[in-house]
C-alpha cells in the first residue's frame, strides 16, 4: 500500500510539472510577445504556473519526499530504468533551493504584472484613470468571464491610436480637450486636473479642492445629447474614490442646445462653451486707460495740446497699385475680411507717422469695443529697446503682459481664439540689410492676425515678416512661409 501511494504521488509530480512548466513556457511567450498580448493574459499564466510549482513544493514538504528523484522516477519508472528504490527524502538543501527558486519566480512576476509594458486593454486604462491598483484576480476573473460586456473590456485599448488619425483628419479639433482644461483652470482656480485625458470618454478626471466633490471635465465638439453615459461612470469612480458629491463639467466648443440632467439627478450638470470661457478672460483694463491716458490726455512736446487734437488720419500706398487708401480704413476692412492674409507689414521712412497710426489704431479698435464687442484686443508690442532675435514669442508677450499684471497664458489662449491683434511697432532691419528684427515665428496661428511697423529702404515689403533665413515672400504668395504672406503696406509722405 505504502508503495501504491509513493507511486501515486510520483504520477502527480510528473504531472503537476507538466502543466506548470507548460504554463511557464506560456507566461514566458507572452511576456516576450507582449506588444501583441494584454496584462490579462499574462495575469493568467503566471498565477498558474506559480500554484503549480507552489503545490509541488508543498506537496514534497508535506511527505518529505525528494522533488528530483521523485520526478526522475516517474519519468524514468515506465520504461524500467530506475528501481523503485530510487526515491529518496527531501534534504534540507533541497528545500531551501527550491524555495528561493519559487521566491524568485514570485518576485519576477509582480513584477511585471504590476509594470506592464506591453498591450494595454480597456479595462487596465479605465483603472488607471481611476488610479486602481492592480489585481491579478480581478485580471483572471475578466479573463475567464464569457459575458459580452466582459469580452469588451478585455478588447486591446484603442484610444492612442485613434488619437493619432485625428490628428491627420482633424488638426484643429485635437487640442480642444487641452485647451478647455487650461481655459477651466484659469477661470476657477479651486479646481484640480492631475490625471491624464481619457479620450475613450472623452474627460479629464479631477477634484473641486473646496467641497472635496470628484469633478468630470468633459470636452466635446458639439454638445451630447444625453449625459447618462458619463453620469454612470462618473458614479463608478466617485463609489471607488469614496465621494459622495459629483460635478459634471460640459465643455463644448461649440456653442449650442444644452443637454438638462433629470430632476432627481445625484450630480450638479455645469454647461460652458469657449466663447464663454474665453469672454473676460483678461482685464485689461489698466492697457485701455494707459492707451487712452497716451492719446487723450499727454501732452505733445512744446505744446498744450493731445494726439487726439491733431492727429490728421493717415493715408497708405498699397505695393502695385497706384490709389490711395486711409489707412484706419484699410487696416479696418483687413480685419473683417477673414480670407484675407494673417500678416500686414506697415512701411515709411523715419517720421511719418508709423508708430503713431498703432497707437491710434488701438485707440480706435478700444473704442469700438464699446459698441462692438468681438472688436479684436489690439496688443501694441513697442520693439525700441528689445531685440526679439533674442527673445521667444512667449517671452515677448510676457514682457508686455507682466507691465499690465496680466496671465500671459490667458493671453495664449485669446490669440489662439483670434481674439488678438498683434501688432509690432518698430521693427529693424538686421545688419546684413536684408531681413527685417522680428520673431522667428510670432505666435502663428490660422485665426491670428499680425501687424508690424517698420522702416522701407526699398527693399522688397513682402521680405518684412519672411521667417526663414533668405526666404523670399511675394503678396499672395511664400515659398518657404507655412503661413499666409505678408500684406505690403507703405505710408506715404505728404
Amino acid at each position: 500500500m505504502p508503495s501504491l501511494s509513493a507511486s501515486v504521488f510520483d504520477w502527480l509530480l510528473l504531472l503537476l510539472l507538466v502543466a506548470a512548466s507548460a504554463m511557464a513556457l506560456r507566461a514566458l511567450y507572452v511576456w516576450w510577445k507582449r506588444n501583441g498580448y494584454t496584462r490579462e493574459r499574462f495575469a493568467f499564466a503566471g498565477f498558474f504556473t506559480l500554484l503549480g510549482f507552489g503545490t509541488l513544493i508543498l506537496g514534497s514538504l508535506s511527505i518529505n519526499r525528494s522533488i528530483i528523484d521523485g520526478l526522475l522516477f516517474a519519468l524514468l519508472k515506465p520504461f524500467g530504468s530506475i528501481p523503485q528504490s530510487a526515491s529518496s527524502s527531501l534534504t534540507p538543501l533541497e528545500a531551501v533551493l527550491f524555495a528561493a527558486l519559487f521566491v524568485g519566480l514570485i518576485w519576477a512576476y509582480v513584477r511585471v504584472f504590476t509594470a506592464w509594458t506591453g498591450l494595454k486593454s480597456r479595462a487596465q486604462h479605465e483603472q488607471e484613470q481611476n488610479r486602481e491598483a492592480a489585481s491579478v484576480l480581478r485580471d483572471i476573473k475578466l479573463l475567464l468571464n464569457r459575458r459580452p460586456e466582459d469580452r469588451e473590456q478585455r478588447a486591446p485599448y484603442q484610444g492612442d491610436t485613434q488619437s493619432d488619425q485625428d490628428v491627420l483628419e482633424r488638426p484643429e479639433s485635437l487640442t480642444w480637450h487641452e485647451r478647455a482644461r487650461k481655459l477651466w483652470l484659469l477661470r476657477h482656480r479651486g479646481y484640480g486636473f492631475d490625471g491624464e485625458y481619457d479620450p475613450a470618454r472623452n474627460c479629464w478626471l479631477g477634484e473641486e479642492k473646496h467641497t472635496g466633490a470628484l469633478a468630470v471635465l468633459a470636452c466635446y465638439q458639439e454638445a451630447p445629447p444625453d449625459p447618462s453615459a458619463l453620469a454612470d461612470y462618473a458614479r463608478r469612480v466617485a463609489k471607488h474614490q469614496e465621494r459622495t458629491e459629483i460635478e459634471l463639467i460640459l465643455a463644448v466648443k461649440n456653442h449650442g442646445p444644452r443637454p438638462k440632467a433629470p430632476a432627481d439627478a445625484d450630480y450638479r450638470l455645469i454647461h460652458t462653451h469657449e466663447a464663454e470661457l474665453l469672454a473676460d478672460l483678461v482685464d485689461f483694463s489698466n492697457y485701455f486707460a494707459d492707451i487712452r491716458k497716451r492719446v487723450e490726455d499727454n501732452k505733445l512736446v512744446d505744446s498744450n495740446l493731445t494726439l487726439q487734437d491733431t492727429y490728421t488720419p493717415s493715408r497708405c500706398l498699397l505695393e502695385n497699385e497706384f490709389r490711395d487708401h486711409t489707412l484706419e480704413g484699410f487696416i479696418d476692412g483687413w480685419l473683417q475680411d477673414d480670407s484675407t492674409q494673417h500678416q500686414l507689414a506697415l512701411l515709411g521712412e523715419y517720421g511719418q507717422g508709423k508708430s503713431t497710426a498703432s497707437l491710434l489704431l488701438c485707440y480706435q479698435l478700444i473704442k469700438q469695443r464699446n459698441e462692438h464687442p468681438d472688436t479684436r484686443i489690439p496688443i501694441l508690442i513697442e520693439l525700441r529697446g528689445k531685440n526679439p532675435r533674442t527673445l521667444t514669442p512667449e517671452e515677448l508677450l510676457a514682457t508686455w503682459a507682466y507691465h499690465y499684471h496680466i496671465d500671459t497664458q490667458a493671453l495664449l489662449h485669446l490669440h489662439m481664439a483670434g481674439r488678438l491683434l498683434l501688432i509690432f511697432d518698430g521693427v529693424r532691419r538686421d545688419r546684413s540689410h536684408r531681413r527685417y528684427r522680428i520673431p522667428d515665428r510670432p505666435l502663428p496661428h490660422p485665426l491670428a492676425s499680425e501687424l508690424s511697423t517698420g522702416q522701407d529702404h526699398g527693399h522688397r515689403a513682402a521680405q518684412f515678416l519672411s521667417r526663414q533665413p533668405g526666404a523670399r515672400a511675394r503678396p499672395g504668395r511664400c515659398g518657404t512661409n507655412p503661413y499666409p504672406a505678408p500684406g505690403p503696406v507703405r505710408s506715404r509722405p505728404d
